[in-house]
């Protein structure tokens, strides 16, 4: 066999087994017989289809979380009050005479305050004003429970999601960057530790960051805000110590909310007034 006929022959055994390769080829999903890069132009193209589909969820999903936080802990029903400390229906009497001198001054990015008073006596109506005027102003608010909050923290670190780990770390921020954070009812609930926990970070962040906190309570800061919340961390004896001092330096001024009855259901009695009408003066005189 001349050398030229030996070399024909080579490259024809080659294309014969290249041909046969290719016959041999499917397509990995449907497993019908393909000549190109092992998938049909079908499945391809369904395939294709099926990623923008999941990158769109990812975006968002990303999208949703990073301002979910707010979704998720905001409670709106708590500030359905007048929209404006300046409002005909505002509650204006000797009783709310030094929460509404506190609230005409404050500004966004003023310190925070602890505002304290009985139930019905009109400290979410005093802070609900105060959220309106942040929000016509253009800044971030988030209104909610302490038992909402730090419920949602911990669903959000020991979610099951992929990727609850990184929607934890946004809420943080959230939760410490929000202009304007407010805790209403602070010791109405019982906290498990867990809870205690997320509450100290979230006391930490903003602390770190330089933000306040607006809260409301039924007692004053101090040492009755430590005997409050002293069955939140009974293996821990410092752990009421831990939280007043943050609480106490991220809520600044105490604001006292005194009115002897409940403002919501009309309720007014004169025996507590007048002793009210002593500790109002001393507070004011202390002031």
């Amino acid at each position: 066999m001349s050398e030229t006929t030996e070399m024909d022959f080579r490259k024809s055994m080659e294309e014969w087994k290249r041909s046969l390769e290719l016959s041999r080829k499917v397509c990995r999903i449907c497993r019908v017989a393909v000549s190109g890069e092992g998938i049909c132009a079908e499945c391809d193209a369904k395939e294709k289809e099926q990623k923008a589909k999941e990158d769109a969820w990812r975006r968002r999903s990303d999208a949703e979380h990073e301002v979910e936080p707010l979704a998720r802990f905001n409670e709106t029903q708590i500030v359905k009050t007048p929209a404006s400390i300046e409002s005909p229906d505002f509650p204006r009497d000797e009783w709310s005479a030094c929460a509404l001198d506190w609230a005409r001054k404050w500004r966004p990015g003023d310190p925070g305050a602890w505002v304290f008073g009985s139930v019905g006596s009109g400290k979410t109506t005093i802070v609900a004003a105060l959220v309106e005027r942040a929000r016509r102003n253009g800044e971030t608010v988030c209104v909610c429970s302490l038992q909402n909050m730090v419920g949602g923290m911990l669903r959000l670190r020991f979610g099951r999601e992929s990727d609850s780990a990184r929607y934890y770390e946004r809420a943080m921020r959230v939760l410490r960057d929000v202009t304007v954070l407010v805790l209403d009812d602070v010791l109405a609930s019982n906290l498990n530790r867990p809870e205690v926990d997320e509450l100290l970070a979230v006391l930490n962040a903003r602390w770190g960051n330089g933000n306040q906190i607006i809260a409301t309570a039924n007692v004053e800061r101090g040492p009755g805000l430590v005997e409050a919340i002293g069955w939140w961390g009974k293996e821990d004896k410092n752990c009421a110590e831990r939280i007043t001092s943050r609480l106490s330096a991220l809520t600044g001024a105490e604001v006292p909310c005194f009115y002897p009855g409940d403002r919501r259901t009309g309720a007014y009695s004169e025996v507590e007034a007048r002793g009210l009408r002593k500790r109002l003066l001393q507070w004011r005189a202390a002031a």
